[in-house]
């Protein structure tokens, strides 16, 4: 089963927005992606509150999985693991709408 290790970035860790950014990416990947966290607890990448109810943390490390068989597996994890070691939240001007 193709998987990747990676360090989640996003300063509150994977919470609701963060979590939406990702789920929406992994909706839009041809792979199904699960998050698996340390305890061995796992959700759809996909999911939304799947994903938030994982409670990931910031610096807390996770594994993507897929199944081998499926088209785009290596692809879709490869997006997602990249997507993951980066800021998921939009800093405060994106928050309240002002542009850079």
């Amino acid at each position: 089963m193709p998987s990747r290790t990676v360090v989640v970035a996003s300063p509150h860790g994977l919470g609701e927005e963060a979590a939406g950014r990702f789920a929406t990416t992994a909706r839009a990947q041809p792979a199904r992606v699960h998050l698996v966290v340390a305890d061995g607890r796992s959700a759809q990448a996909r999911s939304v509150l799947g994903v938030v109810g994982l409670g990931v943390t910031a610096g807390q490390e996770v594994t993507l999985t897929a199944d081998e068989h499926e088209a785009g597996a290596d692809a879709s994890l490869d997006v997602l693991a990249a997507l993951l070691a980066q800021d998921l939240e939009p800093d405060d001007e994106e928050a309240v709408g002002l542009e850079a």
